[in-house]
C-alpha cells in the first residue's frame, strides 16, 4: 500500500479499509458506474414532463438531493467500520495549507498524466470553438451567446421561479458538501488504501467518474466538468482538505443554477436570435 497519499493530506499512512468497508462500497460503486446512464434517463424525464407539471423540477431537486445525502451515510458508515481509516484521511479536516508545492506530481507517470490533462484542455476548447462556430456565435460579439449555449447543456434544471431558485441553492450546496466528499475524499481514499494506486491516478480515475456522472449534459458539459473536476482534486490534494473545493464547487453550482440564468435572461424567449434557435434545434 501506498505509505502515504500526498504531503499535508492527513495521510501518515494510507487509509486501511475493512472487509465489512469493502463489501459495503459494491452497491455504492455499481450506482456510481450506473449514475451517467441513471441521471440521462431522469434529466430526459424531467425535460418531458417541465411544461405541463409545475412540481417536476422540485421533485427532481428533492430526488438529487435525497440520493446525495444517501451517498454520504454510505460513506460515513464505510469509516465508521474501519478502525484503520478516518474521516481526515478523507479531506473531512481544514487545510494545513493553502497550496503545497511539493505535492506537485513530478515523477514521469505524473508528468504523462498532466499532459493528458493539456490534451483534455485543447480538445475542451476545440469544442467551445467548434459550440461557437455551429451556433453563429462570434468571440468579439458573442461572449453572452455562447454562456447562455453553454447554459443550454443543463437547462432542463434550471430553476425558473423563487421557490425553485430557493431550492436549487440547496441542491448547490448538497453537491458541494457530497460530491466532493465522495468523488474527491473517498475515491482517492479507496483508490490509495485498497488498490494501492498512486494518489494521482486515483485522482484521475475520480474525476473520470465525476464528470461521467455529468454525461446528462453532452459532451460539452462533460467536457467542461471533467476540466472543473481536475482543478478541485489539484485543490484537494495541495491543500490537504476537502474544505476549500467544497466551497468553490457548492459557489460555481449556485452561479450557474441561480445567477447566471438570470444575468443572461435564459428564461426569455428570443425572437430572431440565430444562435438560441440553433442551439434549441440541436
Amino acid at each position: 500500500m501506498t505509505s502515504s497519499l500526498v504531503k499535508g493530506i492527513d495521510m501518515g499512512s494510507s487509509p486501511e479499509f475493512s472487509t465489512p468497508a469493502v463489501v459495503l462500497s459494491i452497491p455504492l460503486f455499481v450506482v456510481l458506474i450506473l449514475d451517467p446512464l441513471l441521471g440521462k434517463r431522469m434529466y430526459d424525464r424531467l425535460e418531458q414532463r417541465r411544461d405541463h407539471d409545475d412540481r417536476a423540477l422540485k421533485r427532481s431537486y428533492w430526488r438529487i438531493i435525497g440520493l446525495e445525502w444517501s451517498f454520504v451515510a454510505i460513506v460515513a458508515l464505510i469509516i465508521a467500520v474501519s478502525p484503520g481509516a478516518r474521516f481526515s484521511q478523507i479531506g473531512l479536516a481544514l487545510p494545513t495549507k493553502w497550496f503545497d508545492a511539493a505535492a506537485l506530481p513530478l515523477s514521469s507517470s505524473a508528468l504523462a498524466g498532466m499532459a493528458f490533462g493539456l490534451l483534455v484542455v485543447g480538445a475542451a476548447g476545440w469544442l467551445v470553438a467548434r459550440k461557437a462556430r455551429t451556433s453563429g456565435v462570434r468571440f468579439g460579439d458573442g461572449y453572452l451567446k455562447l454562456q447562455r449555449a453553454n447554459l443550454e447543456t443543463f437547462k432542463g434544471i434550471l430553476p425558473r421561479t423563487a421557490d425553485e431558485r430557493r431550492l436549487a441553492v440547496a441542491v448547490s450546496v448538497t453537491a458541494g458538501i457530497c460530491e466532493e466528499l465522495v468523488y474527491r475524499g473517498f475515491l482517492i481514499g479507496f483508490g490509495v488504501g485498497v488498490f494501492g494506486l498512486d494518489p494521482y491516478v486515483a485522482g484521475g480515475l475520480a474525476v473520470l467518474f465525476f464528470g461521467l456522472a455529468h454525461l446528462y449534459q453532452g459532451w460539452l458539459g462533460t467536457v467542461r466538468v471533467t476540466l472543473v473536476g481536475i482543478i478541485l482534486t489539484g485543490l484537494y490534494l495541495g491543500t490537504g482538505s476537502l474544505v476549500v473545493p467544497i466551497l468553490l464547487h457548492a459557489v460555481m453550482d449556485i452561479v450557474s443554477l441561480v445567477f447566471a440564468p438570470r444575468f443572461l435572461r435564459t428564461d426569455r424567449p428570443i425572437a430572431h436570435d440565430k444562435t438560441a434557435q440553433t442551439v434549441e434545434a440541436s
